[in-house]
């Protein structure tokens, strides 16, 4: 789905490129892109904690990351013990599997 902010054209150019690449770009750019959410995420926890080392900001950043594994954990042996099928989807899979994709557009 094209989001709001982006006009139908580029949204048509972006997919255009995505479809041009091969596998190993398409997962070269998801590497980029993890780097790019990482050193974000790095950065807004040195703002908040100028002092920090750079041990400190790790355990602080794979905590945060560790709680959310710790949590689906247990919502998928809930799930299994009920008999309920189920599918994990969206950010909640992405992040859970550290590699961002989308085949909805044919990328």
């Amino acid at each position: 789905m094209r989001p709001e902010d982006t006009s139908p054209e580029a949204w048509r150019v972006l997919v255009d490129i995505y479809r041009r690449m091969s596998p190993d770009e398409k997962l070269q750019r998801a590497f980029d892109l993890s780097e790019f959410v990482r050193s974000a995420s790095e950065a807004g926890i040195r703002s908040q904690y100028p002092d920090a080392s750079d041990r400190e900001v790790f355990l602080v950043r794979y905590s945060a990351e560790m709680n959310q594994t710790a949590a689906l954990h247990i919502l998928i042996q809930a799930l299994e013990g009920a008999g309920v099928r189920y599918l994990i989807g969206g950010s909640v899979a992405s992040s859970s599997r550290g590699l961002p994709g989308d085949t909805r557009y044919g990328f």
